[in-house]
């Protein structure tokens, strides 16, 4: 019987080699699309956040300037908020503004609200507000933030 050899085919080890090298050349092209997908995230959720907080602003910019939300009965008032509801609009039903869950369990919306006096340098009385929202990005360890203010005249 006589063995013929010359077959035109690779051998098990000649298609491992080409494998691994194949797995070492596309490892740092996986690298590179996670870290630029994370930074995709990162920047929709500080959107999300500066969004919520202009939203809150506006809400609050939109209320008489005695209303019940923005009373302040010691100088400064700070309270978590969870959702804002507005009511009472013609032909509409309520509406919530409320932050995107995109955000995570872990995201803290809070707003201070500052009562100022009239003065002899400022002759209207004014409230600030500041809207925080503090949030933890998946696969980091310290947490991300947006701050805005705003201005509510009587």
């Amino acid at each position: 019987m006589i063995y013929n050899y010359n077959n035109k085919g690779f051998s098990f080890v000649e298609i491992s080699i080409v494998c691994f090298i194949l797995l070492v050349l596309l490892i740092p092209i996986f690298t590179l699309m996670s870290r630029g997908s994370s930074g995709t995230v990162r920047n929709r959720n500080e959107i999300l956040a500066r969004q919520y907080a202009s939203n809150v602003i506006a809400y609050c910019n939109g209320l008489a300037y005695d209303d019940n939300f923005l009373k302040v009965e010691s100088g400064i008032k700070t309270k978590e908020i969870t959702e804002l509801t507005i009511k009472d609009i013609p032909n509409h039903d309520n509406i919530n503004i409320e932050l995107a869950a995109e955000l995570g369990q872990n995201a803290s919306k809070t707003i201070t609200i500052t009562d100022f006096e009239k003065s002899e340098k400022w002759p209207y009385r004014y409230k600030l507000i500041n809207v925080n929202v503090v949030w933890l990005q998946a696969g980091e360890t310290k947490p991300r933030n947006v701050t805005m203010s705003g201005l509510v005249r009587e």
